[in-house]
C-alpha cells in the first residue's frame, strides 16, 4: 500500500468510569462490549454507543475479584472467571447462570476464551494449567502443562489453528490447536518486561509464500500496549515479532481486545479506564505494505 500511515492516536475516543475497582477483562460481541473488574462484577455495554445495559448489568456471583470474561461466537452467553476459582457461564438474555466449571485443582481461574470455531473454551489458572472445555458439553478435554508460573492470559487465532497463553512473567508460548491438539510451538517468548496480563488476535489473516501472519496484541504491568506479527509455516514452528508499542496508560494494562467488525482495539488499566483505540491505517500497513 502506497502512502504513508501515522501512529495510533494516543487519545481515547470513550472513557468509561463506572467499576469500582481495577479494570481486569473487556470483551466484544457484534452488540456489547462486556468488562470485568476487581468489584467483583461483570458490566455490559451497548455497542457502539456504549451505554451500560441496565437491568441485565452489572452481573454478580462471583465472590473475588473477576478477572476475564469471554463471549461465545454466537454472542448468546457470558463466561466468567474469578480468583474465587468458578467459571461461570451467564444467558445473556436473562442475566442468568447457566454453568458453574472448576479447574481439578480448584485454583484462582485467570482467564476464559472461547475458540472462533466454537469448539472449545479454554481457562488458565494458578495451578499453572489450560484446562481445555468441549464448550457444548462442558466436558474437560485436556489439560495443557508447561507454565511455570499463573496463567493470565490466552487468545485463539482468529482460524481457532493457534492459542497463544501469557504468564505472568512476561513470558507467552504459543499452542497447537488444529494438528495435534496443545502440542506446544513456542516456549516463554518474552513479551513484556514485567508482567503479562492480556492479549487479544486481531481477526485478518495473511498469507503468502505458504506463510500465515497473525496480529496479536498483549499489554501488561509494564503499562505498555504492543502489537506482534506471528508468523507460522506449517504449524510446526512460528515466528514472533514487534511491531508496535501504544503508550498513553498512566498504570498497568491489564487487558485488551479487538472489536473485529470495528477495526477497533480496547484497553482496560489498573488507572480505571478503558481507552478505545483506532490502529487501523498501522494494521493495514502491516498486512499490504
Amino acid at each position: 500500500m502506497a502512502g504513508i500511515c501515522f501512529p495510533p492516536s494516543t487519545e481515547p475516543s470513550h472513557s468509561l468510569d463506572s467499576h469500582t475497582s481495577d479494570i481486569n477483562g473487556l470483551t466484544f460481541s457484534k452488540h456489547v462490549m462486556a468488562s470485568c473488574a476487581g468489584d467483583k462484577t461483570v458490566r455490559l455495554w451497548s455497542f457502539p454507543g456504549f451505554a451500560e445495559m441496565t437491568p441485565l448489568s452489572p452481573l454478580s456471583g462471583h465472590s473475588l475479584y473477576v478477572n476475564s470474561c469471554a463471549f461465545n461466537p454466537a454472542g448468546t452467553l457470558l463466561a466468567s472467571c474469578s480468583t474465587d476459582g468458578k467459571l461461570i457461564l451467564w444467558n445473556l438474555n436473562t442475566g442468568q447462570q447457566e454453568a458453574v466449571l472448576e479447574h481439578p485443582s480448584k485454583g484462582g481461574i485467570r482467564v476464559c476464551k472461547f475458540s472462533p470455531n466454537g469448539f472449545y473454551l479454554v481457562s488458565g489458572s494458578d495451578d499453572e494449567t489450560l484446562c481445555i472445555w468441549e464448550s457444548t458439553s462442558l466436558d474437560l478435554i485436556r489439560c495443557l502443562q508447561g507454565h511455570t508460573t499463573f496463567v493470565v492470559t490466552c487468545a485463539f487465532s482468529p482460524d481457532s489453528k493457534l492459542l497463544v497463553s501469557g504468564c505472568n512473567t512476561g513470558k507467552l508460548r504459543v499452542w497447537d490447536m488444529f494438528q495435534n491438539l496443545g502440542r506446544g510451538l513456542l516456549k516463554d517468548f518474552e513479551a513484556h518486561d514485567l508482567d503479562m496480563m492480556g492479549c487479544d488476535f486481531w481477526s485478518n489473516i495473511s498469507t503468502e509464500n505458504n506463510h500465515t501472519k497473525y496480529l496479536l496484541a498483549t499489554c501488561g504491568q509494564d503499562a505498555l500496549l504492543k502489537l506482534w506479527e506471528i508468523v507460522s509455516a506449517d504449524m510446526t514452528s512460528v515466528q514472533v515479532n514487534n511491531k508496535f508499542v501504544l503508550t498513553g496508560h498512566k498504570a498497568p494494562v491489564s487487558v485488551c481486545c479487538f472489536a473485529h467488525h470495528k477495526n477497533l482495539l480496547a484497553s482496560g488499566s489498573f488507572d480505571k479506564t478503558i481507552r478505545l483505540w483506532d490502529p487501523v491505517c498501522d494494521m493495514l500497513c502491516f498486512f499490504f505494505g
